[in-house]
This record gives C-alpha cells, sequence and structure tokens, in this order.
C-alpha cells in the first residue's frame, strides 16, 4: 500500500479581475488569467564565485505583472487601458483620446486596487492584490468568427507613501472581498 497522501489546496478556476474604491469586475476573460511575481534575484559577482551561494541573494527588482485576454469592449474598460486617457462622452459616437506622449501619469489616473481572486479547492478565494498598477501593454485582437478580445500586461506600482525597496503585490489565502480594508496596505518589513 502506498503512503498515505492528502491533497493541499489548489485553484480550481481562472480567476476574476476586479478593480477601483469600490472593487467592481473587469469584464469576462478567455484562457484565465497569469500572475507573475518576477522578482529579480541579483548575488555578488566575484573570482571563484560559480554557483549561488546560500544567504546571499536578494530581490533587486520587482516586475510583478498580471497578463491576460479580456473581452471587455465597454468606455470604462477602455479608459483603463489607457490611463490619462479622456472621453467626450458623446452618443452615438463617443470617441477616446489617448494621452499625449512625454506627459506624467498623475496618481490619480493609475489603476487602483487591482485584485486577480481565485477560488480555491476548499471553496475559499485566494487573491493577488496590487494597491496601484497601470496597464503597460495592450492590444485588441479579433479573429475571424470569434469574439474579439483584448490582450493586456498590468503591471504593479509602488504607491508613493512605500518604501522603494518594498514588494509591490499582496497575496492573500483567505480572501473576502466584502470585510478587506483596501485603504490599509499592510508594510513588509
Amino acid at each position: 500500500m502506498p503512503p498515505r497522501y492528502t491533497l493541499n489546496r489548489f485553484l480550481v478556476d481562472a480567476g476574476m479581475l476586479y478593480v477601483g474604491a469600490t472593487p467592481v469586475g473587469w469584464g469576462a476573460t478567455r484562457g484565465g488569467l497569469t500572475f507573475e511575481p518576477d522578482g529579480v534575484l541579483r548575488e555578488p559577482e566575484a573570482d571563484g564565485i560559480t554557483t549561488p551561494i546560500d544567504g546571499t541573494l536578494r530581490y533587486s527588482r520587482w516586475n510583478s505583472r498580471i497578463t491576460g485576454r479580456l473581452m471587455d469592449a465597454t468606455i470604462e474598460s477602455m479608459m483603463r487601458l489607457m490611463p490619462g486617457a479622456t472621453s467626450d462622452g458623446s452618443s452615438p459616437n463617443n470617441y477616446i483620446v489617448p494621452p499625449n506622449a512625454r506627459t506624467f501619469i498623475s496618481t490619480s489616473q493609475s489603476l487602483e486596487n487591482i485584485i486577480l481572486i481565485h477560488r480555491n479547492s476548499a471553496n475559499q478565494f485566494q487573491a493577488t492584490w496590487f494597491p496601484k498598477a497601470i496597464v503597460r501593454r495592450w492590444n485588441k485582437v479579433s479573429p475571424d468568427s470569434d469574439e474579439g478580445t483584448f490582450d493586456i500586461e498590468i503591471l504593479a506600482l509602488l504607491k508613493s507613501t512605500q518604501s522603494p525597496n518594498e514588494c509591490p503585490f499582496r497575496e492573500f489565502t483567505n480572501f473576502d472581498l466584502d470585510t478587506i480594508d483596501l485603504t490599509d496596505y499592510p508594510i513588509g518589513s
């Protein structure tokens, strides 16, 4: 008889992307969403060192991001893709004007509270939280005889009140959207 094994929790769905101070869903996805912490490890280089040595590695940068395909083509979604863009709000031909090049994007224009939520096998929720973020890249894909999607890459940003060395995301293993305080970002050590 093989030894008894108990399954640990695992994610059971594609996940849902939420955005905003009062989080709202950011539309249907196709193929799920991917979170990459992308911490860049660095080690001291010296003559004679051929392999990383335990205790000498450190994170030197975070390029944390969420990528995936969204199907949301609403005005609100399009505005999130281009922080600093403006909309004339007219009907029937509303147009969105992207921001000018070489113009800084203000903190009020970057995205706030991006939360990627997954249900796990214990029927609880796990989440990745970016308090501040920006859509770094996106493109519109419209295949023949199929629904169009937007391939996006959302980059986590540090809040202006955080240490420049801090990690720009937090993970939750038991997440409740109704009880989380999105103004109280746990500061690292």
